[in-house]
């Protein structure tokens, strides 16, 4: 049974225009893990700031700070899991 999942890389970022593969791991509760990647429905949480495609690549369009999730059929990844997404490593750094 699948008890979570896990979003990469931990505190991506990336200037504007340039884009960030991200990864959906399901973690069991036998400790094993499955990517789900390519199976996870994927969003940012500011379209506006990051767009994310269905196999997990990000753009970033705009500097600012976005959350991206992975859904995948009733495991959503959870709040302290999703990733930070920033334009620039000062909007980031902000954050602290």
């Amino acid at each position: 049974m699948m008890i979570r999942i896990d979003v990469t890389p931990t505190n991506p970022v990336a200037p504007k225009g340039a884009t960030q593969q991200f990864g959906a791991f399901g973690v069991f509760n036998n400790g094993s893990f499955q990517d789900l990647t390519d199976s996870s429905v994927w969003s940012s949480s500011k379209p506006s700031i990051a767009t994310i495609s269905t196999t997990g690549l990000a753009s970033a369009l705009l500097d600012g700070i976005t959350t991206i999730k992975a859904v995948n059929g009733l495991e959503i990844s959870k709040p302290e899991k999703d990733r930070i997404f920033a334009g620039n490593a000062r909007e980031l750094l902000r954050l602290n």
